[in-house]
């Protein structure tokens, strides 16, 4: 679902029926200490603040140049995640599997690099996941600091990707981390 979250006007973009989602959590608990998801979240409305737009939805790219350290990489995080989401919809309409793995990379590593809300067990996860052949990409989800990264995976190689990876992550990092293959269907409807 592309959800704006100004107008909260929605779109169903369909993931081409030969990719499954895989949920990966990492087996660690989301340490979201509320002073650093708080110092987020307030980096980004000074970099707003400080640029003269509501909310750095509004701010171009060329403007950040304005803004130094810190909130210069919060902010670019934000601008480029805004356009990368819109360019994922497009890719994933397209059935684009390239454009879609390098969409994902592009955006766990400026979460990991610009946000600062990655872990060294959603890098692992990530990597892992990412060198197997049946991944189109992967990265992490939600608010970051532990808990669970997210791939798209061939279904065709699906079986393989679950057992790999799993097995590959919990080597590495001794982590009891465990994968969950979903398919995406149609939602919830009136029949």
């Amino acid at each position: 679902m592309l959800l704006d979250c100004r107008s909260l006007r929605f779109e169903s973009v369909p993931i081409p029926p030969s990719l499954l989602v895989v949920v990966m959590d990492t087996g660690t608990r989301r340490a979201l200490v509320s002073s650093a998801y708080e110092e987020r979240r307030r980096s980004c409305e000074e970099a707003a603040a400080l640029l003269g737009v509501s909310t750095l939805r509004d701010a171009s790219r060329e403007r950040l140049d304005e803004l130094g350290g810190t909130l210069r990489r919060r902010a670019l995080h934000v601008v480029e995640e805004n356009a990368r989401t819109l360019e994922m919809a497009s890719a994933l309409r397209r059935g684009d599997e390239g454009r879609i793995g390098t969409l994902m990379r592009e955006s766990h590593e400026s979460l990991r690099d610009l946000c600062e809300v990655s872990s060294p067990a959603l890098d692992s996860v990530v990597a892992i996941a990412s060198r197997h052949p049946a991944a189109v990409g992967a990265r992490m989800t939600g608010g970051g600091f532990g808990g669970s990264a997210v791939a798209l995976v061939r279904a065709s190689g699906s079986a393989d990707f679950l057992r790999d990876v799993e097995s590959f992550y919990r080597s590495e990092t001794g982590n009891p981390g465990k994968l969950y293959a979903c398919r995406a269907v149609a939602g919830a409807h009136l029949i």
